[in-house]
């Protein structure tokens, strides 16, 4: 795992924060890339705009740069509940 200089300058961030939580309460979910390093994470997600959170654009899909932007929380719950077409003719 690699914290590098930026954690000693972000360990208050809410970028920082995030990472540390998906890594304790989300580490099965999250990609490797961004469980072994703060660096990587910080460098596909950028810094956090105001007013938003961390979510998944696929809740099937483990936390990673494909899967994930910064969201409103609205945007997550629209996300979170989007219905899935099944095809059942099979």
């Amino acid at each position: 795992m690699t914290h590098g200089n930026a954690t000693h300058r972000d360990t208050q961030s809410r970028e920082y924060k995030t990472w540390i939580h998906l890594r304790r309460k989300r580490r099965s979910q999250t990609c490797p890339r961004w469980n072994n390093s703060y660096e990587d994470f910080l460098s596909d997600m950028g810094r956090c705009p105001d007013d938003l959170v961390l979510g998944r654009f696929d809740n099937e899909k483990k936390y990673g740069p494909y899967n994930c932007a910064w969201m409103t929380r609205k945007q997550m719950t629209r996300y979170r509940h989007q219905k899935r077409e099944i095809d059942i003719s099979k």
